[in-house]
């Protein structure tokens, strides 16, 4: 009984104190962006055609 209840309040202490870490508080002069800026992917590079009057593929 004694070790159950020891368990119990261990566990409740570990869940009490990472409570905040979900939730910060945001800094008064922080300025978030509210869109990000554009970055295409870069283009993917053209594959090789095999060359239809041979028979090996490059």
């Amino acid at each position: 009984m004694m070790m159950r209840s020891i368990l119990v309040v261990a566990l409740v202490v570990a869940l009490a104190a990472c409570g905040r870490k979900g939730m910060p508080e945001r800094p008064d002069d922080a300025v978030y962006p509210r869109d990000y800026p554009y970055t295409p992917l870069p283009a993917e590079p053209k594959k090789k055609t095999p060359d239809p009057t041979t028979n090996s593929a490059y």
